[in-house]
């Protein structure tokens, strides 16, 4: 059986390769069938494992991708809401009203509220003026730091993620005045205050939910607290009377 595997592969070589009288192939095509063969292992290796990286590579791609759209859907939504809301009202005022111009659709509105046409240089509420270059870096890097701690809140603290959000909405709001006009657009006045807009409404709104949830949290812990201290307590005299 041995002897005629033998004949049937010098049979078959001889109708692929030429081979030597005594049955071997010569030197020649010996090596270029070892290095063909080597070559199309090596090639089909690399494909396989080419294509398998980059199915790899592509799924988890795309699982990091639902994963952050996972973790920004809301910072976009309530922030995404916020500034579009924010820039289309500037955008009516600047529009309509000329500059220090007054509108007020009740006569009998005007001791209390009113919309006017106002700029600012600074902060909300036209605090810090003439410092449009500072305060547009300030809330650029407060919208990075935003959008690198956002994703860390967990999503049990709902509190802490929608103020987050609106400060987001806000300051995002405002700078882009600041990009485009070179100054902040003001519309809303009420009373003696000082003329503010969407976006600083968001901002002070988002501040004072974030104070309340720390508040919260405090009182939640302090609870949280004085029960582990009455169980202890209670354990304590359990354990004396045994």
């Amino acid at each position: 059986q041995l002897r005629r595997r033998e004949r049937d592969c010098r049979a078959g070589q001889s109708l692929i390769f030429p081979t030597c009288d005594n049955g071997s192939l010569p030197a020649t095509t010996g090596s270029l069938f070892i290095v063909g063969l080597y070559s199309a292992r090596l090639f089909d290796f690399r494909r396989k494992h080419l294509l398998c990286g980059k199915i790899e590579g592509r799924f988890s791609l795309e699982e990091r991708l639902k994963k952050a759209l996972r973790d920004y859907l809301p910072l976009l939504l309530i922030a995404g809401a916020i500034i579009l809301l924010d820039q289309y009202t500037k955008s009516i005022i600047r529009a309509n009203l000329a500059l220090q111009e007054t509108w007020m659709p009740w006569a009998w509105l005007a001791p209390y509220a009113r919309i006017v046409h106002w700029y600012n240089t600074g902060v909300a509420f036209g605090m810090f003026q003439n410092g449009n270059l500072i305060f547009s870096i300030l809330a650029a890097i407060v919208s990075v730091a935003i959008f690198v701690i956002y994703p860390r809140i967990p999503r049990e603290d709902r509190i802490l993620r929608i103020a987050t959000c609106m400060m987001l909405g806000g300051a995002v709001g405002n700078l882009i005045d600041r990009l485009t006009v070179g100054h902040v657009t003001d519309f809303i006045s009420v009373g003696t205050f000082a003329v503010f807009n969407i976006a600083d409404m968001s901002i002070t709104c988002g501040v004072g939910v974030l104070i309340l949830g720390v508040w919260l949290q405090e009182r939640r812990e302090r609870k949280q607290a004085s029960a582990r201290e009455e169980s202890a307590t209670m354990s304590d005299d359990g354990e004396k009377i045994h």
